[in-house]
């Protein structure tokens, strides 16, 4: 295999100007997204979860009081629906968190796990570095820097959102909600283009812990040609059969922690982020 490292970038001509060279690695560009929903055209609510394994909404007010189970024992205001919410060296026995009527009032108003949509997006994407990649290991060897303008695209996208409370549920299992859906975008982005039938650079999946047009944990998938070509439409039509796909390669790979065969590596999506995968598949198997 003939390698080549690009010297010169001609930006304004199109052009990229190269030399060829003995490199045991090729190079990968690291993005910052920006992704701005113009208009939502489709959109699905995920009920809450109810099978076996399913994670139940949690939460916590500002107003969250302190107290010991013998305390409440005492009072007689100790209830068997109670959470009880570990906190690092701690009897888990012996601790309890009251914030009763609070909680009661949002818990009521708790009625999904997530929602499905899909519509039209503007996405900004900024290339700031590379990474370079180890041909045979695939492992993160080191960083270069470039500076290239921004760029905008017009698409169709399909995006998935989970409600709040499932951060705090996952947290409390001692998983990550971010290092779940960075692991689920990347996994995502492998398993849909074998049933819509495209290439993977015709797609981008992007991970937001919070984005800014729903404020909610969000995953996006997008056409990456300006206007769409029917790609994300067709993800959401058969999202169930992807995710579901989805489900069987994470939960299908023998690696502990992540590999590039399934969520990516830890390095990317962090200690816990293939568990965590994992427990949010489920509620969405359910």
């Amino acid at each position: 295999t003939r390698v080549y490292l690009i010297e010169t970038l001609d930006w304004e001509n199109r052009r990229a100007y190269a030399r060829e060279a003995e490199l045991d690695y090729y190079t990968d560009a690291v993005t910052k997204r920006d992704i701005r929903v113009l208009e939502c055209n489709l959109h699905e609510e995920v009920p809450l979860p109810t099978g076996e394994g399913a994670l139940q909404p949690v939460v916590v007010s500002e107003a969250m009081v302190e107290k010991t189970a013998q305390e409440e024992l005492e009072e007689g205001v100790l209830e068997p629906r109670e959470e009880v919410l570990l906190a690092e060296g701690r009897d888990v026995d012996n601790v309890i968190f009251l914030n009763r009527r609070p909680e009661e009032a949002a818990l009521a108003e708790i009625d999904s796990l997530a929602s499905h949509q899909w519509g039209e997006v503007s996405v900004t994407t900024l290339v700031a570095k590379y990474k370079k990649i180890r041909f045979e290991t695939h492992e993160n060897v080191g960083f270069g820097e470039v500076h290239l303008p921004e760029q905008e695209l017009q698409t169709e996208a399909y995006w998935i959102s989970f409600e709040p409370w499932l951060d705090r549920a996952l947290k409390m299992k001692g998983l990550s909600l971010g290092g779940g859906i960075r692991a689920l975008a990347s996994a995502l982005a492998s398993v849909a283009p074998l049933h819509v039938m495209c290439d993977p650079r015709d797609i981008r999946s992007v991970p937001m812990v919070k984005s800014p047009f729903v404020e909610k944990p969000t995953i996006f998938l997008y056409d990456y040609y300006p206007g769409g070509v029917g790609i994300a439409r067709k993800v959401f039509e058969m999202k169930k059969t992807v995710w579901t796909s989805v489900y069987n390669l994470v939960r299908g790979c023998e690696c502990e922690r992540g590999c590039p065969a399934c969520v990516g590596p830890p390095v990317d999506v962090g200690a816990t982020g293939k568990q965590s995968a994992l427990a949010i598949l489920l509620q969405l198997k359910d």
